[in-house]
């Protein structure tokens, strides 16, 4: 099976979007009613996680059994967090919202053609099925966005601000995979990634232009997985179990559980479907 890709424009120019945050950020300066939630959007509450399709972060485990679990809509689940961890996702949804509040600023002040935030990438020709940061528009020409936060090792390089002697300048591979996951689905070209500094509130644009020779390498680990239901067959497990602890899929992969077995859990939380 050949995945389809959309019919994808040339890449974008580049512009200096981390000016314009600047710019909002001199403009909200001066709103005494300002609020950094004030644009919060709460998750989707579809059953996303019900339905077939790799999510981007799926990808970051480089299993094969993970994205074919994915692709027949097998349960996730969630392991349990420790309350530091709890503390850092909720630290880095907050940063989200708040940085996504300055790009829906940046539209309304003119900066920006339109800012949409939380927007949902389903694209069952390519096997993908996520939910991207943002979607921004500048001079007629279409991005996709991806927010991160940081702390010091990531961002300075170091724990230790003192001895920090760079800023970050490019993303993990997994991030460049995950964002390409995006791209492909939405036909956009270019990536802009703001990086927020968790410790000193500095603040990184890094652009990530679509590469075709890492789509192809994407692409044929879900044409892999692909292959693997069309033979009803479970893939081994990955060689990084480390990637293991906090898989969506764990509890049904420890127990072996064939691709049979995750129709039939399926059928139990949704009814029998027509597939």
């Amino acid at each position: 099976m050949t995945l389809r890709l959309p019919d994808l424009p040339v890449a974008p120019p580049l512009f200096p979007l981390d000016q314009i945050l600047i710019r909002v950020q001199e403009e909200l300066g001066r709103r005494p009613a300002w609020h950094p939630l004030q644009h919060w959007q709460a998750p989707s509450t579809r059953r996303r996680d019900a339905r077939p399709g790799v999510h981007p972060s799926d990808l970051d485990r480089d299993c094969n059994r993970a994205i074919t679990y994915a692709l027949v809509g097998a349960p996730r689940g969630r392991q349990g967090l420790s309350p530091l961890e709890v503390r850092r996702f909720d630290h880095g949804s907050v940063i989200h919202a708040q940085v996504q509040g300055y790009l829906i600023e940046a539209a309304a002040l003119g900066l920006l053609d339109f800012a949409k935030v939380e927007v949902e990438v389903n694209a069952p020709w390519l096997g993908i099925d996520g939910t991207t940061d943002a979607i921004i528009g500048h001079g007629g020409y279409v991005y996709d966005v991806e927010v991160k936060s940081a702390g010091p090792e990531t961002y300075y390089g170091s724990s230790d601000l003192k001895r920090a002697t760079r800023i970050i300048t490019t993303p993990s591979a997994s991030y460049r995979k995950q964002v390409h996951a995006y791209m492909a689905g939405t036909g956009l070209r270019m990536t802009a990634f703001i990086y927020f500094d968790k410790a000193m509130d500095d603040v990184k644009v890094i652009w990530v232009p679509f590469d075709d020779t890492l789509w192809t390498e994407i692409r044929r680990e879900i044409e892999h997985g692909q292959e693997m239901v069309r033979l009803g067959a479970l893939p081994g497990k990955t060689t990084k179990l480390y990637q293991c602890p906090r898989c969506p899929f764990k509890d049904i992969c420890d127990k072996e559980t064939g691709l049979r077995g995750v129709a039939d859990l399926r059928n139990q939380a949704t009814g029998p479907s027509e597939t």
